[in-house]
């Protein structure tokens, strides 16, 4: 993979956006990509939790539209279903997905994070659904997700203007769970991922089950 880097740290995978020259646009080869480090974390058992980020400053600025504009509708369907798909699959997958959102998350970007289970955001994250200021409509589940997680009003108001909001903000209406310091971030992202994924709470519940059963 030309554009994605894993890295482990324990039972937690990281997987790093690093497009860094298109600021993680999502085009059709870069979304190929996720697919397939999707996969590689998919097929290693010893994963039990995922944390997506991005490189340098950037979580993803959405959609690569130099490669949108020359698309006719059919092709622009066909384009979307990408998107579509993609995020559908982070939200089935089998084990915890944090996005740990460093910088802009825009269109298509705040919808790759909105399909990840948890979110946590640094302090200079920035959220936006900014399609309606381009004559189009957010197509891989912003129009869904968004008002799950904020609310019919919210969300109206921010697919509707395009308004850009801070990491404080997405916090207090439910886009994100948790806000952090730059620098602290991938750690705490790391250490929350570790929290969901360790095997004492599964412990737990078969110790409890066992009691019963003695009972």
């Amino acid at each position: 993979m030309e554009h994605i880097r894993i890295e482990k740290d324990e039972n937690v995978a990281i997987m790093i956006l690093a497009q860094t020259e298109t600021r993680n646009a999502l085009n059709e080869a870069f979304m190929a990509e996720i697919q397939e480090a999707l996969t590689q974390v998919e097929q290693d058992d010893s994963v039990e939790a995922l944390v997506l980020t991005g490189a340098d400053r950037v979580f993803c600025c959405g959609a690569d539209i130099e490669e949108m504009l020359p698309l006719d509708a059919a092709e622009a369907l066909v384009w979307g279903r990408l998107g579509s798909s993609l995020n559908t699959r982070i939200e089935q997958f089998p084990i915890p997905v944090i996005a740990a959102v460093n910088g802009m998350a825009l269109g298509g970007g705040n919808e790759l994070a909105m399909a990840c289970h948890y979110r946590i955001a640094s302090r200079r994250a920035r959220f936006a659904q900014p399609e309606c200021t381009l004559g189009i409509t957010p197509g891989a589940g912003a129009t869904q997700r968004l008002p799950r997680l904020v609310g019919p009003g919210w969300a109206k108001q921010l697919l509707y203007t395009g308004q850009m909001i801070n990491a404080a903000m997405a916090q207090r209406i439910g886009l994100i769970d948790r806000i952090t310091q730059p620098e602290a971030l991938l750690e705490e992202a790391i250490q929350w991922a570790r929290e969901l994924a360790a095997p004492s709470a599964c412990k737990y519940k078969e110790d409890q089950h066992d009691k019963f059963r003695e009972v």
